[in-house]
């Protein structure tokens, strides 16, 4: 007997942004590595979502959530996952491989959505599932995102000390030569070179400046949970099961009958053909 299934969708999009939301470097890239998947772009690109649903990472996660009552591994394994058992990871090889048929990624490139479809036994379950999925990828770019932000954090924040050093050591120059040249406006060389030396504070105050201000930006980067995926299509499940699917199974029986009907009318009659030859030799 054919399993019952039903179908639940959510639609989604990568929330676009002016400065490039997700800026996929050395955290973002790492961690995509790991996971065996290449986003090593500048910008986050439209199919790395279904590239990260369909991963072991993403899957064995979405198996062991409740969905609603029970997990999807119970549903497919027979029984609660339990990562001390010794069959724990072969359970869970063949839990994410079943799940993985029950997945669908549809991705429209011209309208820069993607759609998650999960087919499960319960309304409830498929329902529940996708919910679970849009959850962990939010989980995900969280993250992902503060990863990002803390590297970057740490990059200004060595720049600053660093430019913060020149700008003292320029101060000390100037200070430097003012004691030894009190009367430096009487001498046109003495002149010029103070005039290069407040150039240069004045281009390392402007430098030390700007680090400044991006340094307090990337603290509040850091700490900011902003969406990097809108929910075009919330969760919902069809009413009616997606699987067996009746017009195709009543299409596929008909199909069956009337090829077994031309088999045997055409055996019969070669039978028949044999027959008539044996009888007239």
């Amino acid at each position: 007997m054919l399993p019952t299934r039903y179908e639940a969708a959510v639609t989604l999009s990568p929330a676009p942004e002016a400065n490039s939301r997700l800026q996929l470097g050395g955290a973002l890239a790492n961690l995509g590595g790991q996971l065996g998947l290449d986003i090593s772009g500048g910008r986050t690109q439209l199919r790395f979502y279904p590239k990260l649903v369909s991963s072991y990472w993403f899957l064995s996660h979405l198996a062991e959530k409740p969905s609603p009552t029970t997990t999807v591994f119970e549903m497919l394994e027979g029984r609660v996952p339990d990562s001390s058992s010794p069959d724990y990871h072969r359970l869970m090889d063949g839990a994410v491989t079943r799940l993985g048929h029950l997945v669908n990624i549809d991705v429209d490139d011209r309208a820069n959505v993607f759609t998650v479809v999960v087919r499960l036994p319960s309304r409830e379950a498929a329902l529940a599932t996708v919910a679970n999925a849009v959850s962990l990828v939010t989980d995900f770019n969280t993250h992902v995102r503060r990863l990002q932000a803390s590297d970057n954090r740490r990059f200004v924040e060595q720049r600053v000390d660093s430019a913060r050093a020149e700008l003292s050591s320029a101060e000390d120059a100037v200070a430097v030569f003012l004691q030894g040249n009190k009367s430096y406006e009487q001498s046109p060389l003495l002149a010029v070179e103070y005039q290069r030396l407040q150039r240069h504070v004045s281009l390392l105050q402007d430098v030390y400046v700007t680090l400044a201000r991006n340094l307090e930006e990337a603290r509040i980067d850091e700490v900011r949970e902003a969406p990097v995926l809108t929910v075009v299509d919330p969760p919902h499940v069809t009413w009616r099961r997606a699987e067996p699917d009746r017009r195709r199974v009543v299409l596929t029986a008909v199909g069956a009958v009337v090829g077994a009907l031309l088999l045997w009318f055409l055996f019969n009659r070669e039978i028949s053909a044999l027959r008539d030859r044996s009888r007239f030799s």
